[in-house]
């Protein structure tokens, strides 16, 4: 098998990426696909989140008092003590949990007009 493996590694990259050393069987294991998805998809999952929160709660007025006591009592006060879900809900008015404004800042950021209602 690895002798097969590196004749169609040698032809499909040629010498622009050479074979792994002997004894090294990178083809065999499955370490670069394990975790990273997950982990990307809560950072997605996350930015999504906070570009509703942003929307919703700051993008009209960063520095409003107001908001960011909201901000405070919903979310940092009670920490890991309620339901994430449940705090950002109360945070947001009872406002269903979307990626809506997250799709608006990535198909904004594919076309060219950067992220002018993310706050960056």
């Amino acid at each position: 098998v690895e002798a097969v493996l590196r004749k169609l590694h040698e032809d499909t990259f040629g010498p622009r990426l050479p074979w792994a050393p002997e004894g090294r069987r990178w083809h065999a294991g499955f370490t670069h696909l394990v975790g990273y998805g997950a982990g990307y998809y809560g950072y997605a999952w996350c930015r999504g989140l906070s570009a509703q929160v942003w929307r919703s709660a700051f993008s009209r007025d960063p520095l409003d008092r107001d908001a960011g006591e909201r901000l405070r009592r919903a979310v940092l006060a009670p920490g890991n003590a309620r339901d994430p879900r449940e705090m950002l809900e109360d945070l947001l008015d009872g406002e269903a949990l979307s990626l809506d404004a997250y799709a608006d800042q990535i198909l904004g950021d594919a076309a060219g007009a950067g992220d002018a209602d993310s706050g960056r």
